[in-house]
């Protein structure tokens, strides 16, 4: 979206040189395309991008009244500031460290380190369901089950112990994995 000129002007008014004005011109004009640089290289951040944008045209400005010999093509030129500034912008957001709060400090003392009560309720409610689905699974299924997933056993002593082949016990612990998950699929 273009400002209208007489925006410009209104802008440039207050600044009193005809090098002010030329770069508001020559900012508005691009500053669209600034825009949208900025948000893709704050990844998305659309808020940080009109701050970038904002922090990236006072810097360019005070550049540009200092220096106005040196910039050759506005438009680059101020796609290179702003691009800087976002890196440094993405670069300070990585050094930033949240700090637990006090409440997030309690709970991890009372239920350890990233254990959340409501987490912990949930674990404890799906546990029961899971062992109630192991439980109701049929003996055939059951046993293979158990003796595979909970104890471990690998696939040759489970043939031995319950008197079937390999591929059977792969079979039925495929079938038993099928039945909890549609069990469970009612939890979740």
């Amino acid at each position: 979206m273009m400002v209208p000129h007489l925006a410009v002007d209104a802008r440039t008014e207050g600044s009193g040189t005809d090098q002010d004005a030329e770069f508001w011109r020559s900012f508005f004009a691009h500053r669209e395309l600034c825009l949208r640089m900025c948000v893709r290289w704050l990844h998305g951040n659309r808020h940080d991008a009109e701050d970038a944008l904002s922090r990236g045209v006072l810097r360019a400005l005070g550049y540009h009244r200092r220096h106005p010999e040196r910039i050759g093509s506005f438009r680059p030129w101020m796609l290179r500031l702003l691009h800087n500034l976002c890196v440094d912008i993405r670069a300070a957001q990585g050094r930033m460290i949240e700090l637990p709060s006090e409440e997030d400090e309690r709970i991890a003392m009372l239920f350890g380190p990233g254990v959340t009560p409501d987490r912990t309720l949930y674990a404890s409610e799906l546990r029961g369901v899971l062992d109630q689905a192991v439980a109701e699974l049929p003996a055939w299924l059951h046993t293979v089950f158990c003796l595979r997933l909970l104890d471990e056993v690998p696939y040759p002593d489970i043939c031995l112990q319950v008197q079937i082949s390999p591929e059977n016990a792969r079979q039925r612990i495929q079938q038993a994995r099928r039945r909890l998950r549609s069990q469970l699929r009612q939890f979740t």
